[in-house]
């Protein structure tokens, strides 16, 4: 679910890039007439900011999920390192078993980066959206 929810609004944002970009010229053009245009020129760029900031972060996360996804699909089909085959020393295995770890703890390092970039990009943005209003 929430790498469709990902997807979705990532389609959704880089298909409003440039309504929210003709915005900065009406706000030019505002500008220039000698209004008081300062209030509405910080909410543009924290909205822009916010708006970057989430397609940043939704960006990274959907290629970290498919990172998840790539790396359950080759632990479907292959099992776990096994360490006599390489026929090292007893001291290079553990060396090796300490700083690899299993193939499953690394999926699930995955996952929780991808859970963490998720929030985080919702974080941010309801974060400057906030301050911004």
């Amino acid at each position: 679910m929430e790498l469709l929810v990902s997807s979705f609004v990532l389609f959704l944002l880089i298909g409003g890039w440039e309504p929210v970009k003709s915005l900065e010229y009406d706000l030019i053009v505002l500008r220039g007439t000698g209004t008081g245009a300062n209030n509405l020129n910080f909410l543009y760029y924290a909205l822009r900011t916010a708006y970057s900031s989430l397609l940043a972060c939704l960006l990274i996360h959907l290629v970290m999920r498919g990172v998840w996804i790539a790396a359950i699909g080759l632990r479907s089909v292959s099992g776990e390192i096994d360490y006599d085959q390489l026929h090292y020393q007893p001291r290079f295995i553990d060396r090796l078993r300490r700083r690899l770890g299993s193939f499953d703890g690394y999926i699930e390092r995955i996952e929780i980066q991808c859970r963490l970039a998720f929030s985080f990009a919702f974080l941010i943005f309801f974060s400057v959206l906030r301050d911004a209003v």
